[in-house]
């Protein structure tokens, strides 16, 4: 850049220009790799609790990290609440006793090689397979697998990305993923053995298929069927809801009138009497309503398919 400026090839401007484009494209890309990492799940930067520096640092600094890996797991429903103060004493004697009570293991904590040594499974397996840790190693396992334990699920979600093709179905690339599975099983495709179960599924594969078509079509009826029906069955019951109101308030009028009747008879009163017919109009009313739904619920039950 200097040479080039010397030379009077470029501008100070444009050297300028060319370093804020240089420290935008490294800010954006920093921020890329962030957003991907791992390390913004509180979860993933706990686990720092397992590195063997770490335990070879301040005790108080480990157990305060293993503690809020367990609070992590604790809100996940990973381990058990009555669980938790018996890790975390076997944690905090194992740093105490196990590596910084012994000066041989403290000082591989300290010089322990994330590149060059041993896995972290196989360097904690050496120490935590006492019975003492029985807890304590149990869980290192379960954590020690999250990095990587997914990597099965994501290799299949790549091979059926490979096999995909415009509109595939479920059923071709659960078929399709049997057949890469077996290939691979047997080692290779001129490997795979042609027997004569092989043979009669490939000379019956059209009528299979046919009969797959059948399926599909009868499946389909059946499920507009079942959906046409669903809708009329809901309408029915909110019928039934309608109708048991209306009979509820019919029981309520009734008994009403009838305690007005005796009491417009006892007090000689013509306002009872009044009342009386007024519940006895909307009584009928109602009882009119409750024919026309019962009326309706019946064509509604012919309307459903069988």
């Amino acid at each position: 850049m200097n040479s080039l400026k010397q030379n009077g090839q470029i501008k100070e401007s444009e050297k300028k220009f060319f370093q804020l484009n240089c420290k935008s494209f490294l800010t954006r890309t920093t921020e890329k790799l962030l957003e991907k990492s791992p390390l913004k799940f509180p979860l993933v930067r706990f686990l720092r609790c397992l590195d063997p520096q770490v335990m070879a640092g301040p005790v108080s600094t480990s157990v305060q990290l293993f503690e809020r890996l367990l609070s992590c797991l604790l809100d996940a429903s990973r381990v058990k609440e009555t669980e938790v103060d018996l890790m975390k004493r076997e944690y905090l004697s194992f740093v105490t006793e196990d590596v910084h009570g012994n000066p041989r293991t403290l000082q591989k904590c300290k010089e322990y090689d994330k590149v060059n040594d041993d896995r972290l499974d196989i360097f904690s397996a050496n120490y935590l397979k006492d019975n003492k840790y029985q807890k304590f190693w149990a869980l290192v396992k379960c954590l020690l697998v999250l990095s990587h334990g997914q990597a099965g699920v994501k290799r299949g979600v790549s091979i059926n990305n490979e096999i995909m093709e415009y509109n595939f179905k479920e059923k071709s690339v659960v078929a399709l993923r049997v057949i890469h599975d077996h290939i691979q099983a047997c080692g290779g495709i001129l490997n795979v053995k042609i027997d004569q179960e092989l043979g009669n599924a490939a000379r019956n594969a059209s009528s299979e298929y046919r009969s797959e078509q059948i399926r599909q079509q009868e499946n389909a009826k059946r499920k507009r069927k079942d959906e046409a029906n669903q809708i009329i069955n809901e309408e029915i019951s909110s019928l039934r809801g309608k109708q048991k109101r209306l009979l509820e308030h019919c029981a309520v009028l009734k008994d009403s009138a009838e305690k007005l009747l005796e009491k417009a008879v006892k007090e000689d009163e013509m306002v009872h009497a009044r009342k009386v017919h007024s519940y006895k109009r909307t009584v009928k009313d109602m009882e009119k309503e409750l024919h026309e739904i019962n009326d309706h619920i019946e064509k509604l039950k012919k309307r459903l398919r069988t």
